[in-house]
């Protein structure tokens, strides 16, 4: 229903994972504008969360209330956001997070008339560094990506896990980051990657 979040099972038949029991089950929340008709098409922003935070925290902080609505709410876009994250720190996921990002994506494209050509990914503070993650790992996907509050570069000064080595992949999508001076350090340590990706002529702000 239009306004509400409501929590999804991504099912294809023939896999172990329908059942919604299953803890490999991949699993998102999603939020619909209110003016949702299921003839038209819309955007999709593809919202990771923090740690500690639910997939409904953050798709509230895009949409806001019924009494004050927020950015995906007053610009008529879907939000979806994959749990991603496993319940327990330390406890294995059911699948690599851009695995269950491309899964609820095909999902929600059987569910809805989606506009391919702008899906947003986003994420804020672990939701961020997996942002980044995913998009360059995944650059097909999106049409642009908006990382709030984190990044790939470790305060060791070193990237998590190879990405650097897919930053050609970072030319393919429009880059909107945002960190704060009070941010640990992280524009600091992302100031050199981001100079190389500008130089490089990513459309990154």
């Amino acid at each position: 229903q239009a306004g509400n979040v409501a929590a999804i099972t991504v099912q294809d038949p023939g896999r172990s994972r329908d059942n919604e029991d299953d803890p490999k089950a991949i699993r998102y929340s999603v939020l619909l504008p209110p003016e949702f008709n299921p003839h038209h098409t819309y955007p999709v922003i593809v919202a990771l969360h923090e740690w500690g935070w639910t997939p409904e925290r953050i798709l509230k902080w895009w949409g806001g209330s019924d009494a004050s609505q927020l950015q995906s709410q007053r610009h008529g876009y879907i939000v979806i956001a994959p749990e991603y994250l496993p319940p327990k720190f330390g406890d294995p996921l059911p699948a690599p997070t851009d695995t269950i990002v491309w899964e609820c994506l095909r999902d929600v494209r059987r569910r809805f008339v989606i506009d391919s050509d702008r899906v947003f990914l986003s994420g804020y503070g672990r939701g961020a560094d997996a942002a980044f993650e995913v998009a360059l790992a995944r650059p097909d996907l999106f049409a642009g990506v908006i990382p709030i509050s984190g990044g790939i570069i470790t305060p060791k000064g070193t990237p998590v896990r190879d990405h650097l080595r897919l930053q050609e992949n970072a030319r393919q999508q429009s880059w909107y980051v945002i960190m704060g001076e009070f941010d640990f350090g992280l524009f600091d340590r992302h100031a050199e990657f981001f100079e190389r990706q500008m130089l490089n002529g990513t459309d990154l702000l």
